[in-house]
């Protein structure tokens, strides 16, 4: 069995298995969003859902407002497990997932899972606080980081009502995952799963790590089944923002989130954040009308009349029913 399988299994998914039908199916009516609204980095409150401007590949649509506190959230907090983040950073992201726990709501959930050479889900989708925090103080660390498996096992992850969202704490370069960029990309378009993604830069060497934890020769993986290691996961840190770094903006810009970064010791603080912009974001839902529902949808939000700065999902993608 691949290490990658191994992983799906510990997380509760069937490698076997098809793959569940994508958030944004040839049969789902409605689109949500998420939409947070701005100015001078502070909320813009009392909006009605008159006054946005959605198009859908430059379609105007006409949205409604969704009661977020009615429906919930449901947050998965990812959590980097491998050995650089031993010390002080694992106490530190131990209590920003403490503060994040406790900020959350009566109707919210939350699962945790961890990833370093392999990705684990030490709690399913709960509302048990108790459950969430003994979790938490059980994380141990070792080996490498497999941050983009660990993104499509939370992506993937089966959930039960509540607005999705992801949080994603990494503190290196990806050096072992098994799935490229370009499949997380693909996996993100295809679900409604907001992805916030935290990095500490803390590290002058980022592929100490690979060094250290020379697992597989290319030759190996590729008998495995796995892609060769590429020059993408070898590209050095630079002046300008690394490959790695910039794969986690994407991913997350596109699904209408934002990448966060933090020294460890502000870790509890930007979660905190992140947890009360999610209290103040509009959910904005919407029935597609004069566009073909299958492909590929690029998005444009924003709101009439008003200086302010949105952020919202960039695009979406709706796959061709089987058989199609």
């Amino acid at each position: 069995m691949t290490l990658f399988y191994a992983c799906l299994l510990a997380a509760g998914l069937d490698p076997q298995a098809p793959a569940p039908p994508p958030v944004f199916s040839a049969g789902v009516e409605a689109v949500y969003l998420d939409v947070f609204v701005t100015s001078r980095g502070q909320p813009v409150g009392a909006l009605a859902a008159a006054d946005f401007d959605v198009r859908d590949n430059d379609v105007p649509q006409a949205p409604t407002l969704v009661d977020r506190q009615s429906v919930g959230l449901t947050a998965a907090l990812v959590f980097d497990a491998s050995g650089s983040v031993a010390g002080e950073k694992l106490s530190q992201l131990r209590a920003a997932g403490h503060a994040f726990i406790d900020g959350l709501g009566e109707r919210d959930s939350a699962s945790l899972l961890t990833f370093s050479e392999e990705v684990l889900l030490p709690v399913a989708p709960t509302r048990d606080r108790a459950a969430l925090h003994r979790a938490l103080d059980r994380i141990g660390t070792r080996g490498a980081t497999a941050v983009r498996d660990a993104l499509y096992v939370a992506l993937r992850q089966p959930r039960e009502g509540g607005r999705p969202m992801v949080v994603l704490f990494t503190d290196g370069e990806d050096v072992v995952s098994w799935l490229t960029p370009e499949e997380i990309l693909a996996c993100a378009r295809q679900s409604d799963v907001l992805v916030d993604v935290v990095a500490s830069p803390e590290r002058p060497d980022p592929m100490a790590e690979y060094r250290a934890a020379v697992r597989q020769p290319d030759a190996l993986r590729q008998e495995q089944g796995a892609p060769p290691t590429t020059s993408w996961e070898r590209t050095p840190r630079g002046p300008e923002e690394s490959a790695h770094v910039r794969f986690l903006r994407q991913v997350a810009e596109t699904t209408g989130g934002a990448l966060w970064t933090a020294a460890s010791t502000d870790l509890p603080r930007v979660f905190r954040e992140i947890l009360e912009a999610t209290r103040t974001c509009y959910v904005l839902s919407y029935e597609l009308r004069g566009v073909p529902r299958t492909g590929r949808h690029r998005l444009k939000v924003s709101v009439k009349g008003r200086r302010v700065d949105v952020r919202a999902r960039t695009e979406y993608v709706v796959p061709a029913p089987p058989g199609r």
